[in-house]
Parts: structure tokens; sequence; C-alpha cells
């Protein structure tokens, strides 16, 4: 067992595990959980695993254009938001589990700490 939960949302729950030369993989089953634990958690692990990057090198650094509301939960979430040329990233709206819409029209998934980012705040994302 690799990892069996992460505490981010979504993308928990979410399963790493190695069985010799296999990696096993098990996601959430909401579509846009699915998407970021596969984008977030399963490519750099497919990368670690096979020896082709490392996983640090999948985060960038930008500033937040607008305030993100702390959670209730001790958990870092994953949000999708547009990218401006200055790195500026907005998030989107239709950033629900259920629901690919934020997801589509996105250009990086902001990592969002579990006390939230005021707009101006440094940021790092995922590019998608």
């Amino acid at each position: 067992m690799l990892a069996s939960g992460v505490a981010c949302r979504p993308g928990h729950p979410t399963l790493l595990a190695r069985r010799g030369a296999q990696l096993i993989v098990g996601a959430p089953g909401n579509p846009f959980a699915a998407h970021v634990a596969l984008h977030s958690f399963v490519a750099p692990a497919v990368a670690a695993f096979t020896g082709l990057s490392s996983v640090d090198a999948v985060l960038r650094s930008g500033v937040c254009g607008a305030a993100v509301e702390p959670l209730d939960r001790d958990r870092v979430r994953l949000i999708p938001a547009t990218l401006g040329a200055d790195r500026v990233s907005t998030p989107v709206d239709g950033a629900h589990s259920h629901m690919l819409t934020g997801y589509a029209t996105g250009d990086v998934l902001l990592v969002v700490p579990a006390a939230g980012l005021s707009a101006g705040d440094p940021v790092e994302f995922l590019e998608l």
C-alpha cells in the first residue's frame, strides 16, 4: 500500500498500491473528483514509478486573482482556474465533484490550503 487516502478535495478517496511491478489505482466515483485524482496523484505516481520525472516538477507558481473561502475541513483543495499571461489564476464556476464544467474550462488546478486564499496571494497550481 503506497497511499490509502489523500487529504484533498476533490480527490478523496484515492488509493495507490503496488503489487510487484504493477501500480494499482483506486479513484473516486464522482467525475470531477476522479479526474482530479488521476491528474494530480496518479500521473505523477506513474511518472515516479517508471522513473520518468519527479513529482515536484508538475507544480508551478503564480498569483491568486480572487479570494477562495476557507474549507471547514483540514484538506487541501484543487480548484479549476483560468491562467492569465501574467500568471494570475482566477477560479472558475462549476467546480463541484459531480460536474466537469469547471475542469473543462480551466487551464490549471489551484492548490488551495484549508485556510483559503486572498486575492493577490502566491499560489501553486497544476497545469491541465
